[in-house]
């Protein structure tokens, strides 16, 4: 009879779980579908006003000169010296790390627009919001990331400029 019990009541958890889980995704649907946040904290630079997303002027900025010295040649590395040096501090406290700064560069949301994936139903929603950079500077920006991609595998890394250097790679 405890067996039995358990059971019943192990079942009526799960069921009780999943209602729950659905309750929580079509939330986040309906949300996302009246161009509001999602949930969770928002992104560098923009913060929470009726539910939307909004520019945060003094983070905004430095979001921009992240964007503009990445593009014109700075690395990830000197970006987060550079603002460990401003006293800039993330979200989240502690210190910026590369990831931290190469995260921002990848984000759409400051470009102007981000995509929301719901899992289960398969459905993509694109969320306009208001953009930080131009995307002039996105584009630059995003196309250096992947020639730093490109070169990243590889393990003769050179200081110097070579010809035929973007065009031959080692096969092992």
């Amino acid at each position: 009879a405890d067996t039995l019990m358990k059971q019943v009541l192990d079942a009526m958890a799960e069921f009780e779980n999943a209602g729950r889980a659905e309750r929580t995704r079509l939330g986040k649907l309906y949300r996302v579908r009246q161009h509001q946040w999602h949930g969770g904290p928002p992104p560098f630079g923009y913060r929470l006003e009726n539910k939307r997303l909004v520019v945060e002027k003094t983070e905004a900025a430095k979001v921009k000169a992240i964007f503009q010295r990445y593009a014109a040649g700075e690395t990830a590395y000197a970006i987060k010296k550079f603002l460990d040096k401003s006293g800039v501090l993330p979200r989240r406290r502690g210190a910026w790390t590369d990831g931290s700064i190469m995260k921002i560069l990848t984000n759409t949301h400051y470009v102007g627009y981000y995509l929301f994936h719901d899992k289960k139903g398969g459905e993509e929603i694109r969320v306009e919001c208001s953009p930080i950079v131009s995307s002039a500077i996105w584009q630059a920006a995003q196309e250096k990331r992947k020639a730093v991609l490109l070169r990243k595998g590889q393990v003769n890394r050179t200081k110097h400029f070579y010809l035929l250097r973007d065009l031959m790679y080692c096969g092992f």
